[in-house]
C-alpha cells in the first residue's frame, strides 16, 4: 500500500467544534500517512452532510473514480469509520466493491486497516455501532 485517496466529512457545526472539523480530520490523515510513507493522492471533501444519506457527492465521486481506476491508488482512507459513513449498508457495499478490486480501507484514527476478513470484522461491528450512534440521535448512553 502505498497511495490512497482520503475523504472527509463533516455533518453538522457542532461536530467541526468538538474535533471532527475537517482541517483536524486532514491533519490526522496526513500524520497517519506520512508516519508511513504513504502519498495522497486525491483529497475528497462532504460538507454539512449526514454520514446515514445514502447519497453523497464526493463520497459517490470518490467510491466512483477509485473503482473505476480513474484515480490510481491501492484504497481509500478517513478519519474514523465514522467519517466513512454512518449508514452500515452504504459502507459494506463500498467495501464489497474494494475488496474486488484488491483495494484497502483505512481509518487513521482507529490505525484499522481493512484488508482481511479479521479487521472486516471489527469494520462490520464499528459500522454498526456507528449507525446505532446515528440512529440515537447521535448520543451515546452509557447506563
Amino acid at each position: 500500500m502505498r497511495y490512497l485517496a482520503a475523504y472527509t466529512r463533516v455533518s453538522t457545526d457542532r461536530q467541526a467544534k468538538e474535533g471532527f472539523s475537517i482541517e483536524g480530520q486532514v491533519k490526522s490523515i496526513l500524520a497517519w500517512a506520512e508516519d508511513r510513507d504513504i502519498e495522497i493522492v486525491k483529497w475528497y471533501k462532504d460538507e454539512d452532510i449526514s454520514g446515514a444519506r445514502e447519497n453523497r457527492p464526493q463520497y459517490d465521486k470518490m467510491v466512483h473514480e477509485v473503482c473505476n481506476e480513474i484515480v490510481k491508488v491501492d484504497g481509500i482512507i478517513f478519519f474514523s469509520t465514522s467519517r466513512m459513513g454512518r449508514n452500515l449498508a452504504v459502507t459494506t457495499a463500498t467495501r464489497n466493491k474494494l475488496k474486488k478490486l484488491r483495494k484497502v480501507i483505512v481509518s487513521a484514527h482507529e490505525n484499522l486497516i481493512i484488508k482481511d476478513a479479521a479487521s472486516a470484522l471489527v469494520f462490520n461491528l464499528m459500522g454498526a455501532v456507528n449507525e446505532s450512534f446515528c440512529e440515537g440521535g447521535g448520543e451515546l448512553v452509557v447506563q
